[in-house]
């Protein structure tokens, strides 16, 4: 068999993988993971916006939400209330929007690939490669701002390959709404837009031109959006952000970035700090050698920044695997045509071991289907809540029963102060993994036929299997047991270091 026809083969074969990869993405959409913190904090203001109650917050703990909601950049929640508005306030109808972002994103990534003398399969390999990313994978389902990000920078860098000037201001622009891990990136493409546009109408670098219009209503929008209540804003993000900051000298700040950020992936994906560290060397030294492209200098700055201020969360890092692809883009074109079989092995690995890390994890996922089924689970829940007025916590997914039943409200049991007074309340529920000292055991949910495979059981992921619906009328007991639960998440967060 020909080289030529191997290859054509091994391309084919990736796009069929690319295929099952999608309908395992859909199909298992709405149970990976099981309905999680992040997902309900970003959904919250915006379903009580949908509910004529304002861009407000009753889980949120800082100070003014109740007011206005604004310890998060607007675009994901203006994207939140956008996709309510035309899908269902379901787990599945919350989380689609995502994948058409990241597909979007990849549609994208394809175009530019596309543009460049690069080989078919390695055009396929790179999108089997980044669809498999820890980090994106897993921001996808759950509803995080990378996917989001993930779009806005294959949009910018297409736009940037094709020459779109006016695309790449735009999208540069909207990054500043997202998230400010993006801002490296969004003043590199931004100013890269600007000076092409210059350029072109043969105007000096520093005077204004018309692209400057998109950061500027941008930039008003986002105050008429909080009113021009800048203290509020500045109040509630820094409370935010210093959660997620970057501590200590210049050894832990080190260490922090360059090896601790990565250390979910050198067990399952090692090759993504490899390809970090390969493109963050290869940028300083093209920068030196004065034929860096516009995506190194992004790159570039985006290090610098993240090594200063940003904690080392690894669900951050689809932004700097995408960069860093970007800045070896270029020199795809020079890449070998036709493989060798090293260099075929190499590629096989690195592909089988993104392959498996995924494929785990749907093997696990569609066995547990009926573990996870969120429907299932609000049925139940529906089914055994006491008359009167409740209140629930202990399991996220309760915030979805609670979008539709105006008797029964949500809050995180291990976040304070509580915004709810629970002597106003007929039944105080909290739903465990296991029964509760003075507590009556409403109901407990179970499937007929729960996964018993032991490496399952070994792995410890969390369904909605044998949680108890437990209830007290006793507001002392409640406090108090609330008080143990949260002293308990606290100190099991504080032992799992990388979030």
């Amino acid at each position: 068999m020909k080289t030529s026809k191997q290859q054509k083969i091994a391309t084919y074969g990736l796009l069929v993988y690319v295929i099952i990869y999608l309908f395992f993405l859909f199909f298992n959409l709405d149970r990976m993971p099981i309905v999680w913190l992040d997902e309900i904090a970003g959904l919250e203001p915006c379903i009580n916006f949908l509910q004529g109650k304002g861009y407000i917050s009753k889980l949120w703990p800082y100070e003014g939400v109740d007011k206005q909601f604004l310890a998060y950049l607007p675009l994901q929640g203006w994207l939140h209330i956008a996709g309510q508005l035309v899908l269902p306030d379901t787990v599945l109808g919350v989380r689609i929007p995502y994948v058409i972002f990241l597909l979007a994103g990849s549609v994208f990534l394809f175009l530019t690939l596309h543009t460049r003398d690069i080989t078919s399969l390695i055009i396929v390999g790179v999108l089997v490669l980044i669809l498999n990313e820890k980090s994106l994978f897993e921001t996808t389902r759950g509803t995080r701002v990378e996917p989001i990000a993930f779009f806005l920078l294959n949009w910018a860098y297409w736009a940037y390959t094709v020459k779109k000037n006016h695309q790449l201001a735009l999208a540069a622009s909207l990054m500043l709404l997202l998230h400010p891990y993006l801002y490296p990136a969004a003043l590199v493409f931004f100013i890269q837009a600007h000076s092409s546009y210059i350029t072109l109408q043969n105007k000096a670098f520093l005077r204004p031109s018309v692209l400057w219009i998109y950061p500027l209503l941008i930039l008003l929008s986002f105050l008429f959006f909080i009113n021009f209540d800048i203290t509020l804003f500045v109040d509630q993000f820094t409370a935010q952000g210093r959660l997620h900051s970057n501590f200590g000298g210049f050894f832990t700040l080190f260490y922090n970035h360059f090896i601790q950020r990565f250390w979910p992936y050198y067990l399952t994906q090692p090759y993504i700090p490899l390809l970090i560290y390969g493109a963050f060397f290869y940028s300083i030294y093209s920068v030196f050698k004065r034929t860096a492209n516009t995506a190194s200098y992004a790159l570039l700055a985006t290090h610098a920044v993240w090594l200063i201020a940003l904690g080392p969360m690894h669900r951050y890092n689809s932004i700097l695997v995408v960069l860093s692809l970007f800045s070896l883009i270029p020199d795809m074109a020079f890449m070998p045509k036709v493989l060798n079989w090293k260099q075929r092995i190499v590629v096989g690995i690195i592909l089988s071991l993104s392959v498996l890390d995924v494929g785990i994890r749907q093997v696990m996922c569609t066995a547990q289907r009926s573990e996870r089924n969120p429907t299932m689970f609000i049925r139940f829940l529906n089914t055994n809540l006491p008359n009167g007025k409740s209140v629930i916590t202990g399991q996220e997914i309760a915030y979805y029963a609670s979008i539709k039943n105006p008797s029964l409200d949500f809050f995180l049991f291990n976040t304070t102060p509580y915004r709810f007074l629970f002597s106003n309340y007929d039944n105080l529920l909290i739903l465990h993994y296991d029964t509760l000292a003075g507590f009556s055991e409403l109901a407990k949910y179970e499937v007929p036929k729960p996964v018993n495979w032991s490496w399952i059981k070994k792995a410890g992921t969390k369904t909605y299997q044998g949680v108890y619906l437990l209830s007290t009328k006793d507001v002392q007991l409640y406090e108090k047991t609330l008080a143990i639960l949260k002293a308990k998440n606290t100190e099991e967060r504080k032992a799992f270091k990388y979030q």
